[in-house]
């Protein structure tokens, strides 16, 4: 049984395409900051003297605040391009993780800036995959399975990059994962510039 050649596997994970290239390396960017926070978010809320019910209430507000802005964003990414609304987005992302750091002292706090953390996130999503389709061009399918698996390796990296805070666990181990995350939102936007504007 022939064995696979991992250079010819990752190398396989690269587009041939400039464009596709900008645009993986902002999404593992990006998946990786969010990596970083999607397993500590809630050591943090605790850590800022939240309780688990209070906690829970403000994901759930924001989850379903965040609900209401995916069409008019989709809407926004057809009328004035999805490169400039994605990289908004993520600016808005952004600025909200180090809110977390800077300003999320209780629970009114703590909900202000989730509710706008999930208006970014939820924003992001429609621009992102509108500029997927246009970046793929022809090679839609094959672009999309390239970004599905680079996604999920940063998801893992940033996951596993996030596991020294939680040894850690104190509150500024989980505050400096947040501001990794606003630093990836920041970088990503920085990199989704090299784009062309569709």
């Amino acid at each position: 049984m022939a064995r696979a050649d991992p250079g010819r596997v990752l190398r396989s994970l690269v587009p041939s395409s400039r464009d596709q290239r900008v645009y993986l390396t902002a999404a593992l960017i990006n998946m990786y900051g969010t990596g970083l926070v999607v397993v500590a978010m809630t050591l943090f809320g605790i850590k800022v003297h939240l309780t688990t019910a209070r906690l829970g209430l403000a994901m759930t507000i924001g989850g379903l605040v965040s609900l209401a802005a995916v069409m008019p964003v989709g809407r926004l990414a057809d009328r004035l391009g999805p490169r400039d609304v994605y990289r908004v987005a993520l600016l808005v992302w952004g600025a909200v993780a180090a809110g977390y750091v800077f300003l999320a002292r209780g629970f009114v706090s703590f909900l202000v800036v989730t509710v706008v953390q999930s208006l970014a996130m939820s924003a992001s999503a429609p621009a992102s995959v509108a500029l997927l389709r246009r970046v793929g061009g022809s090679e839609a399918t094959t672009f999309r399975s390239q970004v599905s698996a680079m996604l999920n390796m940063g998801l893992a990296l940033g996951i596993a990059t996030a596991g020294a805070a939680l040894e850690v666990n104190t509150v500024t181990a989980y505050r400096v994962l947040m501001l990794g995350n606003g630093v990836s939102c920041v970088i990503a936007a920085a990199v989704l510039a090299w784009l062309p504007r569709y």
